[in-house]
């Protein structure tokens, strides 16, 4: 069964922002969930989280969150962070105070990318960033800043990717047996045997939940290792290990995978089969297809605090943002034309050029 490996981080829209107990600024693992939520839903939750943090940065809209279903508090957020992170870090800017909660997050979303892509053996700066999920396309640029990536990808709907991904998704049951003997010592008819039972017991499972005649799809997979290792590298078999010319052909597959993972292998040393596994899987359910949205109206324009990079602009206070002054400031995209990213804030005095402030 096609998968994706997920690999799980403590950051995340809810993650609550705190002094911790070295002084240090620290974000998450707690969370403040959906309920009561972060402080800028004004539905009971007090913590700072990262959801704030963007809110006092500017970067989320606070009439137009959640499809304009309620609108954010901003003087919530800043309250939040101004209480629990700034004044306890003795930062002067409420802004500075978010924007190192943004920071930090995102170091730690592009950290965890950095050790899997290592641990697979893989160049990160060889590959594209596809970010989903409410909050993925708010933080993507930043995160393939971070790890060199130059294409960022932002499906249709990628706030609810997770739900559209569920709904087409094919009904599947996987079937795991630890076996745990050498490859020149394996029973063959119990190993039989025991694939023939893994196959009646996940087709009975995923059977009913299809439409009457609608095919099962078997599949089958073999954990190996080289004896005396605690690591199996997994192996896909093309059909049921009946023969020995099948136990041969999966010891040549795990040579050569275990040779791609590790950039060696060690053809005289024994191999030992540890588990199998053994999928039913349905068809993946038939999507209709959706007429296109109507193209996106700009909804209008605010300044938006980017306090980590150059240029360096300075910001006041305006109607869509905390009553606080951000030192370093970028201004949210203008129209083409207009005369720079930030024309339209200069041209009401909302934004000044100039050199970095001192630090």
């Amino acid at each position: 069964m096609p998968t994706t490996e997920l690999v799980e981080i403590g950051a995340g829209g809810g993650s609550i922002a705190r002094r911790d107990d070295m002084g240090r600024l620290a974000v998450g693992p707690k969370s403040a969930s959906s309920v009561p939520g972060p402080a800028s839903y004004g539905r009971g939750g007090t913590a700072p989280t990262i959801t704030d943090a963007n809110v006092v940065l500017g970067k989320l809209r606070p009439e137009g969150f959640a499809g304009g279903s309620f609108a954010l508090r901003p003087d919530l957020a800043a309250q939040a962070v101004e209480r629990d992170v700034a004044a306890p870090l003795g930062l002067s800017s409420t802004a500075w105070a978010a924007a190192g909660i943004v920071e930090i997050g995102e170091e730690a979303m592009a950290n965890a990318a950095r050790v899997h892509a290592i641990e697979q053996g893989k160049d990160v700066t060889r590959y594209h960033l596809m970010a989903s999920g409410g909050a993925g396309p708010l933080h993507a640029v930043r995160i393939a800043e971070k790890l060199g990536i130059t294409r960022v990808i932002i499906p249709a709907d990628a706030g609810v990717g997770s739900a559209v991904g569920f709904l087409s998704a094919p009904v599947a049951y996987e079937v795991a047996r630890t076996v745990l003997t050498l490859t020149e010592r394996v029973d063959l008819p119990a190993l039989a045997a025991l694939q023939d039972a893994m196959a009646q017991e996940a087709t009975g499972v995923v059977g009913p939940a299809l439409a009457p005649g609608a095919p099962v799809h078997i599949s089958l997979a073999a954990e190996l290792q080289y004896q005396g290792q605690g690591h199996a590298v997994r192996v896909p078999l093309a059909s049921p290990l009946r023969s020995g010319e099948d136990i041969a052909r999966m010891t040549a597959a795990f040579h050569a995978a275990y040779r791609t993972i590790y950039g060696t292998d060690m053809p005289a040393n024994p191999v030992e089969l540890v588990a199998l596994s053994l999928t039913a899987q349905g068809d993946a359910p038939p999507m209709r297809a959706v007429p296109p949205a109507p193209p996106a109206r700009r909804a209008g324009r605010r300044p938006m605090c980017r306090c980590s990079t150059p240029p360096w602009v300075r910001t006041w206070p305006s109607a869509s943002m905390p009553a606080t002054r951000c030192p370093r400031a970028r201004a949210s995209t203008a129209l083409p034309g207009s005369g720079g990213p930030d024309h339209h804030l200069r041209a009401r005095g909302l934004v000044r050029r100039g050199p970095p402030p001192a630090t």
